[in-house]
């Protein structure tokens, strides 16, 4: 997994300015995520909701028991996305009590969130998983999971 220094604000003094934010990258949508320490102890899934330029257009937090909860009705990403269309997402799980390295059923439960997006015609750019210290990894910059 990957760290960042806990603090550090990828848009700077722009984070409650109007000004448009950008997610190219695994590390774009981690420093996002971590600004004013929104990773706290209760598990959520966000999904960020990009254009075509990879700009931000909306997001969404979800509180959850377990990552299951997400696969088990992702309808509600899938409906906003929809409404939103054409944009792309990108994903992650938030859990401060996460610290071990990815599982293959980890893998296995985000490879079919993905399937889900793009059998409804939604581009899947990235999951992250997000825990403690700040620690990320990105399963597409990983290579767990492909685009296309």
């Amino acid at each position: 997994m990957k760290s960042l220094t806990k603090g550090y604000h990828l848009w700077g003094n722009q984070q409650t300015s109007n000004a448009p934010v950008y997610i190219y990258t695994g590390e774009d949508a981690a420093k996002l995520l971590l600004k004013n320490d929104r990773v706290e102890k209760d598990p959520k899934f966000v999904a960020y909701y990009l254009d075509d330029d990879f700009k931000v257009i909306d997001h969404e937090f979800i509180y959850l028991n377990s990552l299951l909860d997400i696969l088990l009705s992702p309808g509600e990403i899938i409906e906003k996305a929809r409404r939103l269309a054409p944009c792309q997402i990108v994903t992650a799980y938030l859990d401060k009590t996460y610290t071990r390295y990815l599982t293959a059923n980890d893998i296995t439960m985000m490879s079919s969130l993905k399937y889900a997006f793009e059998y409804n015609h939604i581009q899947f750019r990235d999951h992250l998983f997000v825990g403690k210290n700040n620690e990320w990894v990105s399963l597409i910059e990983e290579g767990y999971l492909k685009l296309g």
